[in-house]
């Protein structure tokens, strides 16, 4: 009997260890009443990415992961926009760099979709087309949001608005080379030019990059109206790079000494095209036009080697997009595209587009 009547005790005090140490396994685990950080779970989040079925959150902090590349001033401010607002919105952003290379950030892209760990992503897209389905079909079937940023996908290159952003995607954040504003840029190019008719050349990014493909389509859709004016036969694809235009630009003069308009849709180009235009001795016969307002292209507006620029904002692209992420997160609604060009600034205008030119270069403080 007293036998018995220990081993009873002995297995009731054998239970009551394994029932306290599961209650005290819970607790610290965080996986019914507490997240990893301690804090309480968040209630449930629906995040509209203009699809009939919305991803269900449960996170107001969202781990992100910031699709960059490096290469320039422009992705460097765009860098910077997207860090600052992550550090005021709380968010944990982990930056990953593309080098301007597709096939590394299509990797880098479906790496993140494999991981598990990241609730969003914000992608400044290289390819347009092979990343259109991984990121509105895929990464929302994994529960991860997308806001893509500066570059549009899926053959999105019409004009600023909601219809840049395809279903599938939370926002697009910035398109500067959206059709609108480069029609308004060609026209504003053809009416600045002067009395009679000129000869144009158009240097642009790499072919199937929604911008320059923004830029080409801006311009054929005001070919006819400006006629008269300004002829653009030849488009010249380069890889953005400031060497790369000043190669493609000497050989164009060489070839084509009929040009004396030359316009691009990025800023590095353009420092290439002015260089190449002074070692042709053609300073003066031949004027240039930007876009983008970088610091460099300032410099070469004061010394009357550029005409006029139009203004980008990458540093409010990367900090909208992130700002959009958090909000959705927060349950907050979310515009489906911000602007390329935000409306509080002070200067004049072309249509969307903001000029800058020797009258007013001392008033303007480039984002980059």
């Amino acid at each position: 009997m007293r036998s018995t009547r220990l081993l009873q005790l002995l297995g009731l005090g054998i239970l009551l260890t394994v029932v306290l140490a599961a209650c005290g396994s819970d607790e610290d685990s965080g996986t019914t009443a507490k997240s990893a950080t301690g804090a309480e779970p968040a209630a449930s989040v629906s995040i509209d990415i203009g699809t009939e079925t919305p991803i269900e959150v449960e996170t107001e902090t969202p781990a992100v992961a910031y699709l960059w590349t490096s290469g320039n001033l422009f992705v460097e401010a765009n860098r910077k926009g997207a860090e600052d607002k992550a550090e005021e919105r709380g968010l944990d952003l982990t930056v990953l760099d593309a080098r301007f290379d597709p096939l590394r950030q299509v990797e880098q892209v479906e790496n993140v979709l494999q991981q598990g760990r990241f609730d969003a992503m914000v992608v400044i897209p290289l390819d347009y087309t092979t990343l259109c389905p991984i990121l509105t079909k895929q990464a929302p079937a994994d529960g991860v949001v997308v806001a893509t940023n500066d570059i549009t996908i899926c053959g999105r290159i019409s004009d600023e608005g909601p219809e840049a952003t395809p279903p599938g995607i939370l926002t697009q954040a910035g398109f500067p080379a959206a059709t609108d504003t480069n029609r308004d840029f060609f026209r504003e190019v053809a009416n600045r030019r002067g009395p009679g008719k000129h000869v144009g050349a158009l240097l642009v990014g790499p072919e199937g990059n929604s911008s320059s493909e923004g830029t080409v389509q801006g311009l054929e859709e005001v070919e006819d109206e400006i006629a008269d004016k300004l002829e653009v036969p030849y488009v010249v694809y380069t890889d953005f790079t400031s060497p790369d235009a000043l190669s493609k630009t000497q050989t164009l003069l060489q070839a084509h000494p009929e040009i004396d308009t030359i316009m691009t849709n990025y800023s590095d180009e353009t420092i290439g095209v002015a260089r190449a235009v002074e070692q042709a001795d053609r300073e003066g016969d031949v004027k240039v036009y930007d876009q983008g307002g970088s610091s460099p292209v300032v410099a070469l507006i004061e010394e009357g080697k550029v005409e006029f620029t139009t203004v980008f904002h990458p540093y409010q692209y990367g900090a909208d997009a992130v700002e959009a992420i958090a909000d959705a997160f927060e349950g907050k609604e979310v515009p489906r595209y911000y602007g390329g060009y935000p409306p509080n600034d002070p200067n004049d205008r072309v249509g969307h587009k903001l000029i800058i030119d020797a009258d007013n270069v001392d008033e303007y403080d480039p984002e980059y």
